[in-house]
């Protein structure tokens, strides 16, 4: 728990990291299954369907195991996003609550294992109250973007619903509140002070926005006015 461990063996079920050098179509052989019963702890966990796609809203938690999260998934591009269907060969974080297990059922998808899709129609993650909160969005050097959200006034949000997964590996491009968030909200006194996170970026990195609020952020010692629409860059990283 709490950090990323090597893997010899593979296990039905569990998400793993892998790292390649180029882009590559793996081939696994075995028996096909439509039913897997996944052991989960209380946290975070990656886990992955049986050999045919599983809607999320068809997954059985026995109790006394809830959900606290919904199912995401991780592209380069894009960074993290939400998932209602779960496919072979990939795989997803969900937060729970007490350890447990999970019950993936493909009975109810009728569809046939296939080679994996990319991921490039995927959005990043995103709220479903966007039109309360104002909008970062991070743009590095490869063009790879990471949205952010926030309000300089209190609003009434469910936070638990923006808490993103732990954070991807080191070389991978990931930004975040340092809450482990994609949403900030000011306090009571309408003011707050939260970090962010840029990891794995290829840099200058610009951020542009689009606020109706007064906000403002701290680069290399300079403050910058979000208000309105407008773009910086910060040309190398902080350390």
């Amino acid at each position: 728990k709490g950090s990323y461990q090597v893997r010899d063996t593979l296990q039905n079920g569990e998400g793993y990291w892998l790292k390649y050098a180029s882009a590559t179509l793996e081939h696994f052989a075995g028996s096909s299954f439509a039913r897997e019963t996944i052991n989960v702890a209380n946290g975070w966990n990656m886990v992955g369907p049986p050999s045919y796609p599983v809607r999320a809203a068809d997954i059985i938690v026995l109790s006394p195991t809830t959900f606290s999260s919904t199912f995401f998934g991780y592209t380069s591009s894009a960074g993290y996003f939400t998932e209602d269907t779960l496919s072979p060969g990939k795989a997803y974080w969900i937060k729970v609550t007490n350890d447990g297990r999970l019950v993936l059922d493909a009975a109810s998808v009728e569809i046939e294992p296939t080679v994996p899709s990319t991921l490039a129609g995927k959005q990043p993650h995103k709220t479903p109250s966007q039109e309360q909160l104002n909008t970062l969005i991070f743009k590095d050097n490869q063009g790879r973007e990471r949205a952010l959200y926030f309000s300089s006034i209190p609003i009434e949000l469910d936070m638990k619903q923006y808490e993103l997964p732990p954070s991807p590996p080191v070389e991978l491009y990931d930004v975040r509140f340092a809450t482990n968030s994609s949403v900030a909200i000011a306090g009571k006194e309408k003011s707050r002070e939260i970090t962010i996170h840029i990891s794995a970026a290829e840099y200058p990195v610009t951020i542009s926005w689009e606020s109706k609020q007064h906000a403002s952020m701290r680069i290399n010692d300079k403050e910058v006015s979000l208000y309105g629409i407008g773009e910086t860059k910060i040309a190398v990283s902080e350390g």
